[in-house]
């Protein structure tokens, strides 16, 4: 029986070794227990802001994005490492995101694109979470980072835990696609 969770990565690698799932996926690598990790898809760690005149110019104008995000509040997700990450990309940048505005705390990711899409603030979440919203065009994304916020998202399991066949079979599939997909370039200027 298939069973879909939505959790940090934490969250994630918890969930697999207390063996409540046989597989996950997760965007950082977490060194605990016995998890085997096969990254296969690369994703983007974005700053998204509405879809506004406001933020069109800034994405269109090729502003950097240190020029404008103190003055803007933000919305952070509670997902640990995930913030971790945006953390060390915004300083490379020299942003200290614990002085950004804070604006909210929430943990998901679907309540905080909307948040975000009605102008209550700015984030940083995955590019690929936000795919839907970028095409539609109630949200953009700013790069993150001088590697421009990417990042692996990773399949994850118990290597010494046994799995249920279907588990199996998922993971045989994986390896054998190896998936990587091209940046769209959706939420850029054209």
């Amino acid at each position: 029986k298939l069973k879909l969770f939505e959790t940090d990565s934490k969250g994630v690698i918890d969930m697999i070794l207390s063996h409540h799932i046989d597989i996950g996926f997760t965007g950082t690598v977490i060194e605990k227990g016995n998890c085997k990790y096969l990254p296969f898809y690369e994703d983007e760690l974005v700053v998204l802001t509405p879809a506004n005149e406001k933020f069109v110019e800034k994405l269109c104008g090729g502003q950097i994005l240190a020029d404008w995000i103190m003055d803007e509040h933000s919305i952070t997700r509670m997902a640990v490492a995930t913030k971790k990450e945006a953390e060390k990309m915004l300083a490379e940048q020299g942003i200290d995101m614990k002085k950004l505005k804070l604006a909210a705390l929430m943990e998901n990711q679907e309540t905080i694109k909307r948040s975000v899409s009605k102008g209550m603030g700015v984030t940083i979440l995955s590019k690929l979470a936000a795919e839907e919203e970028l095409k539609n065009g109630t949200l953009l994304a700013f790069p993150l980072g001088s590697q421009g916020g990417k990042r692996m998202i990773n399949l994850v399991y118990d290597a010494e835990y046994p799995l249920l066949p279907a588990a199996e079979r998922f993971i045989k599939m994986i390896k054998r696609m190896y998936l990587k997909k091209e940046n769209t370039g959706i939420g850029e200027c054209k």
